[in-house]
């Protein structure tokens, strides 16, 4: 009798543990398919898109079976599944519901991430070594961007030889075709101002179109800031038409519906085409103030009048500007002030003395009451003492 109830007790409880298993392995099965309907982009919280409960347990499964069944629905088994095929998904940039890699928009991000649609290397961080001293976490690394070949296949193709592909092609043409180019600085390197030349060179040559410099070397040095300055305008020239095409493209995935990493691409494309014309814009400044170095090495003007020439501001499509002949007048102008201030000095003839006048003697005295060792002091007149102001009393 007693064995009886034992098994009956027993019974009990394998039925109660079958059942609760049951309905794990359901609950289980109704979140898997959730996720994968959310992740297929299927119609996620729809009724028809979950997939239908599992089929119920029957009494006579055998328990041990099912406990070791079990093991193939681990919740952390199944948490890393699922986060391994997100992750997967979220790298292929082709699907619609690619958003996760976009979440981050720093630069960074982006740029790993177009690196990953190519299909290229992603840079890994290298590890600090480990320090008995320093054991608190490492600090991250900077990111850097890994040199791309056929960018700088198409960057040293010239780099050996500046003559190499100088002739413009069928299609550069077009692209280097600018409207009103010298008026922006886009042009060749500008001529030097006559009135700057002729303070230099004879006058014969300050009329030149073109002013050369007086010595050879420094003609030299002229003509490679010239040819420097002709390049990067060229590439200011493309650079122009460059920025036509790519707001074109940018307004074409606005109209067009691309996902997110299209248009994080597109953004970054333009971004760093506007850093870059920033810094071609500081490459022609700085050989424009190289040149004017040049120039202004060779003329006999003052330090003053040469760092006053230096510090203008450049001009666009002018080589020292309307600044610096206005600064240089300013200073004719001082030049000749002080001159004739200096003429008209030595016109006025001195002052002169009334005839029987003379200068009252001066005599020592030394104040009342002072000590001896004071030594004495002439007596002021009294014209001076008045146009001082004060006076000294006598004993």
């Amino acid at each position: 009798m007693a064995y009886k109830l034992k098994d009956e007790k027993k019974a009990v409880r394998v039925s109660g543990l079958a059942s609760k298993v049951g309905q794990l392995t359901a609950e289980l099965e109704s979140m898997k398919s959730l996720f994968l309907a959310f992740q297929a982009g299927t119609g996620a919280g729809e009724p028809g898109a979950l997939a239908p409960p599992a089929a119920a347990l029957e009494p006579e499964e055998d328990v041990l079976s099912l406990a070791a069944s079990a093991a193939e629905y681990e919740p952390d088994r199944f948490l890393q599944d699922l986060a391994s095929r997100a992750s997967a998904a979220c790298s292929r940039p082709s699907t619609r519901s690619s958003t996760c890699a976009s979440e981050d928009n720093s630069m960074g991000a982006i740029i790993l991430m177009a690196l990953a649609s190519l299909q290229l290397d992603v840079p890994q961080a290298q590890p600090a070594p480990a320090s008995a001293f320093f054991r608190r976490g490492p600090a991250p690394a900077s990111f850097t961007v890994p040199p791309s070949e056929e960018y700088l296949r198409e960057l040293h193709a010239c780099w050996r030889d500046s003559r190499a592909l100088s002739h413009a092609t069928s299609d550069g043409l077009p692209l280097a075709a600018m409207q009103d180019a010298p008026k922006f600085g886009l042009d060749r390197m500008p001529a030097v101002e006559p009135t700057i030349a002729a303070l230099i060179v004879s006058p014969d040559e300050a009329l030149r179109p073109v002013a050369r410099c007086p010595r050879p070397q420094c003609q030299v040095t002229d003509k490679l800031l010239s040819k420097a300055y002709d390049a990067a305008a060229r590439m200011g020239r493309i650079g122009n038409s460059m920025s036509y095409l790519m707001l074109a493209l940018s307004a074409s995935l606005q109209e067009v519906a691309v996902g997110a990493p299209a248009h994080d691409f597109s953004d970054a494309s333009l971004q760093a085409f506007a850093l870059m014309s920033r810094e071609l814009e500081r490459v022609m400044s700085t050989l424009v103030q190289a040149r004017h170095q040049v120039w202004l090495a060779q003329s006999p003007l003052t330090e003053a009048c040469r760092g006053t020439l230096r510090s203008v501001p450049v001009e666009p499509g002018e080589l020292f500007g309307s600044a610096a002949l206005e600064a240089l007048e300013r200073n004719v102008q001082a030049r000749k002030t002080r001159q004739q201030l200096s003429v008209l000095q030595r016109s006025v003839p001195p002052p002169s003395r009334p005839r029987g006048s003379s200068a009252a003697p001066q005599r020592s005295y030394r104040p009342t009451g002072s000590p001896q060792w004071l030594p004495q002091v002439s007596a002021p007149t009294s014209t001076a003492c008045s146009a001082a102001g004060t006076g000294l009393s006598g004993p």
